[in-house]
This record gives structure tokens, sequence and C-alpha cells, in this order.
């Protein structure tokens, strides 16, 4: 499932979706004050065993907020969690489609994710990038993830 995400999902997702921002490095987020977003995302990526893909930090940073983890089914809870929180892309539909079809057993984590998302304020792109110095704590709780 990895490697279909890198070879496929991801070129098929960055051609379709121009992200809007500019990559932020290994090295930048290294910068930032330590409990921060950014800091924490590399954190998340080292905990994972995965690298910073870029142009894709910004879904790695609303794995850190909301506690989604990286395998299939949690992947698709955080795609959920998009959905609820208003993101109606086409990658969202995809995945949530796919999880229903390969995963219907966690309907009901994939339900309880989509009504996290519904109750949780709207977590933009603009919010990520103004947000990657705050501290991730304070953060969860401005945003009502906590």
């Amino acid at each position: 499932m990895e490697r279909l995400t890198l070879w496929f999902y991801f070129p098929m997702l960055f051609s379709v979706y121009k992200p809007f921002h500019q990559p932020y490095s290994s090295e930048a987020l290294l910068k930032m004050p330590k409990n921060s977003l950014g800091n924490s995302i590399l954190s998340f990526l080292k905990k994972n065993n995965l690298k910073l893909i870029p142009k894709y930090e910004l879904h790695d940073a609303k794995h850190v907020l909301t506690g989604y983890g990286t395998d299939f089914e949690e992947e698709i809870q955080l795609q959920f969690f998009e959905y609820g929180n208003g993101n109606r892309s086409l990658p969202v539909y995809i995945a949530i489609a796919l999880g229903v079809l390969i995963a219907p057993d966690y309907l009901p984590e994939y339900i309880a994710a989509y009504r996290k998302g519904k109750n949780c304020t709207p977590i933009t792109p603009e919010l990520l990038i103004k947000s990657l110095k705050k501290n991730v704590l304070h953060l969860k709780k401005q945003l009502l993830l906590l």
C-alpha cells in the first residue's frame, strides 16, 4: 500500500492539485521551536519511519494534530475527518471509497472520525501554515481537538 501511495497516488495528486505554498525542508522544520507543529511533524515522521515528502508536510501536520497514524485504516480515518472538516476534494472521496470497500469493518471508527472533523474548527492549509511555529497542545485546544 505504501508503494502504491508513493508511486501512484502522490504523483497523481500533485498533477491535479498544485500546492499553493513553498514546501518546507526538514532543516526548516527542525529549526522551529520544540513542541511546535512544524517540529512535531519531523518527530511524527521519525516515529513512523517515514521521510518528509516535499509539499506533503501539511498533510503530515494533520496526522500530528488529529493523532491518526499511518496504517491504512488510520489514513482512511484521517480522510473521513477531512470530509467532516469540510474538505470535499477528489483525493478525499477516493480514499473514503477505498476505505469502505477494503476495510468496511472499520466503519464505526470512520464515522467517529467524521464526527470529530465536523466538531473541530476547520483546518485549512492557510491555518496550518500560520500555525507551524505554534505549540501543538495549544493549537489542539484552539481547534477543539482536545
